[in-house]
């Protein structure tokens, strides 16, 4: 289990205001549990935030890359970014 979860479990346990009218059994699995469940909750926002910051890095290169085909006049390749990007956008 990562330190951040067994530091959270030890401070409750020396917490005697923490679920006094537990065991000391249940008092532990109540802590594991919210412990694990605050971990995985920040954890999992830090990694929706990167891939929302990752998504929006690969837009902003097909529009560029959209741009510069247009330049070029490829507008085939054009539009299959545009449907790319379409797609991205719409999948949020």
């Amino acid at each position: 289990m990562p330190k951040e979860v067994e530091k959270f479990v030890k401070d409750r346990l020396n917490d005697s205001d923490f679920y006094p009218e537990k065991s000391e059994e249940e008092r532990e699995q109540i802590a594991w549990g919210i412990g694990t469940k605050q971990y995985k909750k920040k954890h999992h926002q830090k990694l929706k935030s990167k891939t929302k910051s990752r998504k929006s890095d690969v837009i902003n290169d097909l529009i560029k890359l959209a741009m510069s085909y247009d330049q070029m006049g490829l507008y085939q390749q054009a539009d299959e970014c545009d449907l790319q990007i379409a797609n991205l956008i719409k999948n949020k």
